[in-house]
């Protein structure tokens, strides 16, 4: 879809929602699909913000972890918002909970469908941000589900829709469902689901696949990458490349965190780094971290001239367990036999057997081939602030225009 470039982000992430036959119960009829008007503008705020609060609880169950971190908030809500589709009674009641759905189910998927929106620069322009977010929707060979069910994903979600025979075939399956991600992701998840990701009665898969792709507005000029010294905490050091610049940014500093937001290219979308000043400060950080106090800290940056060293990294991070992050959230009835998904199928009852979500971002120094803002010198009288991200920081990936935050990771140890 894109042509190959070295981006100065780059970042894919795949989610895959199974869904899996249990004993058979009469099903309660679907209720009926949200109308074609467009959403409101408090509407789609309001998803934007439900979003937001999703990320920051998903995190906190994360934050424990050791080592590199990255998820794609949007992809994961992507998934379980095409199954909330499908959901009725308590399991409907419990996923808008957990995830912070609206629970009319009309204003949900409306605006959600909008939370979904690519960018208007998405094209094979390398020098334009590129935003692409693609869903898929496979069912078993020979059993019935409600045609209603798939209409409305493919309407509201643009899902690609087929058959599988997960029974028989079940690597053929796997193969199918990969390769369709890797190429939403241009091949930067080749393999979202393994050889254990599927049951014998599995009944239907959907997935999610984001693709980011973007140019710093201000590349880094890879001429001055150089060797530098990253502090995995207050004892241990690795040498690391560290890109290079002297610009003009949005930053905030206090006594235990700077936070400074890096543009790209169109100013729509960019990225916020929070840096603590210790190097074993990321645990406190990650701790004291609300979706306030990065609101506020949003409201306390200023343009000012930056000196920035900045370490390249790759972060490719499976989640294996996802399953038991969303019961420790408080989501246990789609993961058990009392599930009710009845607006997906009249003659099965189903329940949510497996979620994979996978994600992988890269950060070097170019913008775009021959872009004219490499290595912008910036003429200040006063003395540039200096900024080395020597040592374990988080990161999110947000969209000024939706408010939506598309990634959100921490980088403990840029070699890995």
């Amino acid at each position: 879809m894109f042509r190959s470039v070295i981006p100065g982000l780059l970042i894919a992430a795949g989610v895959a929602v199974h869904v899996t036959a249990a004993p058979v119960s009469d099903p309660s009829e679907p209720s009926a699909g949200p109308s074609a008007s467009e959403p409101a503008a408090s509407e789609v705020a309001r998803q934007a913000e439900n979003n937001l609060r999703f990320a920051s609880d998903f995190y906190r169950q994360l934050r424990s972890r050791p080592g590199n971190l990255a998820f794609s908030p949007v992809g994961l809500a992507s998934g379980l918002s095409m199954a909330y589709a499908g959901a009725r009674g308590d399991t409907a009641a419990e996923l808008a909970r957990v995830m912070h759905f609206a629970a009319n189910g009309v204003e949900h998927h409306r605006s959600f469908q909008s939370l979904l929106q690519t960018s208007d620069d998405v094209s094979d322009d390398d020098a334009r941000p590129a935003l692409v977010v693609a869903n898929g929707l496979w069912f078993q060979k020979g059993h019935e589900f409600r045609p209603g069910y798939a209409e409305f994903i493919t309407r509201y979600y643009g899902a690609a829709v087929g058959k599988l025979d997960f029974e028989g075939r079940a690597a053929e399956s796997l193969g199918q469902i990969n390769k369709w991600v890797a190429e939403q992701t241009a091949g930067k998840i080749p393999e979202l689901l393994d050889a254990q990701a599927l049951f014998e009665d599995s009944r239907l898969v959907l997935a999610n696949a984001i693709y980011f792709r973007a140019p710093w507005s201000q590349p880094f000029d890879a001429k001055k990458t150089a060797s530098g010294t990253f502090y995995l905490n207050d004892k241990d050091t690795v040498e690391t490349d560290m890109m290079h610049q002297v610009g003009r940014f949005r930053i905030a500093q206090d006594d235990s965190v700077t936070i400074l937001e890096l543009p790209y290219k169109g100013q729509r979308y960019a990225m916020l780094l929070l840096i603590p000043q210790s190097p074993n400060g990321i645990a406190d950080l990650e701790q004291q971290l609300t979706l306030d106090r990065i609101a506020s800290a949003r409201s306390k940056l200023e343009m000012k001239t930056v000196d920035l060293s900045l370490p390249k990294f790759t972060i490719d991070a499976g989640i294996a367990d996802t399953i038991r992050i969303f019961r420790k959230l408080g989501l246990s009835l789609c993961f058990s036999r009392d599930a009710d998904f009845s607006a997906m199928t009249d003659s099965q009852e189903l329940f949510i057997s497996n979620i994979t979500h996978r994600a992988r971002v890269e950060v070097d120094e170019a913008g775009t081939i021959g872009a004219a803002a490499t290595g912008v010198a910036v003429a200040s009288k006063g003395v540039p602030k200096v900024v080395l991200v020597d040592r374990p920081f988080l990161f999110l990936v947000q969209d000024h225009q939706l408010h939506r935050i598309l990634f959100w990771g921490r980088c403990a140890d840029p070699r890995k």
